[in-house]
C-alpha cells in the first residue's frame, strides 16, 4: 500500500516538474521571441503570433484533456463510493450472518459433545450388553448341561420311578422338567430381544455417525464461508485505503490544475503584453518605411542614385537573409540549449537563478533595443531633415561657399549619428551615397566650394573608414 502511495506521488512530481520545464521553455522562447521581433521585418512576425497561438491551443486542449480526466476520476470516485456504501452494508449483513453462524457452530457443538457423550454411554452399554450376553451364554450352556443331567437323571428318576412306583416322585420330576422348558424359553426369548437391541443400537450408532460427519462437513462449509468473510473485509479495509488515496489524488491534482490555471493566466497576460508590443513595434516599423519612402524619394532624384539604392536594397535583403540564417542557427542553438536545460534540471535551484537572471538581462537586451530603435527613428528623421537642408543649400548654389562650415557640422553630425546606430557592414555604402552626392555638389559647384567639400568628404570617408562595429555580437 505504502509502495503504491509513494509511487503515485513520484508520478505526480515527475508531472509538476514537467510542467514546471515546459512553462521554463515557454518562458525562455517568449524571451527570445520579444530579442527577436527587433531583427524580423514585419512579413516574420505572423508565423510567431501562429507559433505562440498553437502554443496556447495545445495548452488548452491539454487542460480540457486533464479536465475530462479529472471528471472521470471523479465520476470513477463516485462509483468507488456507491460500491464502498454497497459493500459496507454487506459486510454488516455478513457480520450478522457470521454472528449467527458462530451461534450455530457453537450449539452444533454442544450437540456434538452431547452425541459424542451418548455415543460413549452407547458403546458402554453395547459392551455391558454385550458382557451380559457371554455371561447369559455361559448360563445356557450350563443349563443345558444341567439339562442334559437332569434328562438323564430323570431317566434315572423314571427308572427309580418305575422301580419304586411312586407317583410323587413321578410329579415332582415333571414339575421340575417344566420349569426347565420354562427356563429354557425364557432365556431364549431373552436372548432374541438383545439381539434385536444390539441390532438397533448399531444403526442408532451408524446415524449418529452420519450426523457428526454431516455437522463436521457444514462446519468446514461454515469455516470457508468465515473466512471469505474475512477477506471481504480485507479488501474493504483495501478499498477505503485505496480511495482515501484516490482523494488525496484528486486534492492534488486539483491543486495542480489550479497552478497550471494560474500559469496559464499568466502566459496569456504575458502573450497579450507581446502582441501589444509586437503592434507598437509594426507601428514603428510602418513609420520606419514611411520615413524611408520619403527619404529616398527625395534623395534619390537620379537614375544613378536609384541603381546606388537598389543595390543597397539587395545587400539589405542578403543581411536579411543572413539575419534569418542566424535566427535558424539560434533556433537550433535554443533546441540544443533546452537539451542542455533537460540535462541540467538535476542543479534546479541554480538554473533558476540563471535563468531568471538571464530573463532580466533579455528583458533589459530588449528595451534598450527598443530605446535604440526609437533613437534610429529620430536619427532618421534628423537625416532626412539634414539631407532637406542640405537640398535647400544644394538649391541656394552659390550659398554653398559662404555656409561650409554649416554643412561641414551638418555632415561630421549626420557621420556621428549614423555611426552609434549603424553597423558596420552598412557604413561602406552609406560612405559612398554620401561622396557620391558631394561629389555632384562639387561638379555643380566647381567655382564656389573650392577644396572645402573636398577635405568634407575625405574627412567624411576617413571617418566612416575609421568606426568601430558596435554591435560586434550581430556577426556572432
Amino acid at each position: 500500500m505504502n509502495s503504491r502511495r509513494n509511487s503515485v506521488e513520484d508520478d505526480l512530481r515527475k508531472q509538476l516538474l514537467q510542467e514546471q520545464r515546459d512553462k521554463m521553455v515557454l518562458l525562455d522562447q517568449l524571451a527570445m521571441i520579444k530579442v527577436s521581433i527587433c531583427f524580423h521585418c514585419q512579413n516574420d512576425l505572423p508565423p510567431i503570433e501562429t507559433r505562440l497561438q498553437q502554443t496556447l491551443e495545445r495548452r488548452a486542449a491539454k487542460l480540457n484533456k486533464l479536465r475530462e480526466k479529472l471528471i472521470r476520476v471523479s465520476h470513477d470516485l463516485r462509483t468507488e463510493e456507491c460500491v464502498l456504501q454497497n459493500s459496507k452494508e454487506e459486510l454488516h449483513t455478513l457480520k450478522k450472518e457470521s454472528c449467527k453462524a458462530r451461534h450455530l457452530i457453537e450449539q452444533e457443538q454442544l450437540l456434538v459433545r452431547e452425541l459424542k457423550l451418548t455415543l460413549d454411554e452407547v458403546v458402554q452399554e453395547k459392551r455391558a450388553l454385550m458382557a451380559r450376553k457371554e455371561i447369559e451364554l455361559e448360563r445356557t450352556k450350563e443349563s443345558k448341561s444341567e439339562i442334559e443331567h437332569l434328562q438323564t437323571s430323570n431317566y434315572a428318576c423314571q427308572v427309580q420311578c418305575d422301580l419304586l412306583c411312586t407317583s410323587e416322585a413321578v410329579s415332582e420330576m415333571q414339575e421340575q422338567l417344566r420349569l426347565l422348558v420354562d427356563m429354557k424359553k425364557n432365556l431364549d426369548t431373552e436372548i432374541y430381544t438383545i439381539n434385536e437391541y444390539l441390532i438397533l443400537k448399531r444403526q442408532e450408532l451408524e446415524e449418529a455417525k452420519q450426523a457428526l460427519e454431516n455437522l463436521r462437513k457444514e462446519e468446514d462449509e461454515l469455516t470457508t464461508k468465515l473466512q471469505l468473510k474475512k477477506q471481504m473485509i480485507e479488501k474493504m479495509a483495501h478499498a477505503e485505503d485505496e480511495l482515501s488515496v484516490i482523494k488525496k489524488k484528486i486534492s492534488y491534482v486539483n491543486e495542480e490544475k489550479e497552478v497550471e490555471l494560474r500559469t496559464l493566466a499568466a502566459e496569456k497576460d504575458a502573450i497579450e503584453e507581446i502582441k501589444r508590443q509586437v503592434k507598437m513595434c509594426n507601428n514603428d516599423l510602418e513609420q520606419l518605411k514611411a520615413t524611408k519612402s520619403s527619404v529616398m524619394q527625395e534623395s534619390l532624384g537620379t537614375k544613378h542614385h536609384l541603381q546606388e539604392v537598389q543595390r543597397e536594397m539587395k545587400k539589405i535583403h542578403d543581411q536579411k537573409m543572413q539575419l534569418t540564417k542566424k535566427l535558424a542557427y539560434s533556433k537550433e542553438d535554443l533546441e540544443e540549449s533546452q537539451r542542455l536545460l533537460e540535462l541540467c534540471l538535476k542543479h534546479q535551484k541554480e538554473s533558476q537563478d540563471a535563468v531568471s537572471s538571464m530573463k532580466n538581462r533579455m528583458l533589459a537586451n530588449f528595451m534598450q533595443m527598443r530605446k535604440e530603435l526609437r533613437t534610429l527613428q529620430e536619427n532618421k528623421m534628423r537625416v532626412s531633415k539634414e539631407i532637406n537642408t542640405l537640398k535647400s543649400l544644394n538649391r541656394m548654389g552659390g550659398t554653398l561657399a559662404t555656409d561650409d562650415n554649416r554643412v561641414k557640422e551638418l555632415v561630421d553630425n549626420l557621420i556621428a549619428e549614423i555611426t552609434r546606430v549603424t553597423p558596420a557592414e552598412k557604413l561602406q555604402s552609406i560612405a559612398n551615397h554620401i561622396q557620391a552626392y558631394f561629389s555632384e555638389c562639387l561638379r555643380k559647384n566647381e567655382n564656389n566650394a573650392g577644396t572645402k567639400g573636398v577635405t568634407a568628404v575625405s574627412t567624411t570617408e576617413g571617418a566612416i573608414h575609421g568606426v568601430k562595429d558596435p554591435y560586434p555580437d550581430l556577426k556572432q
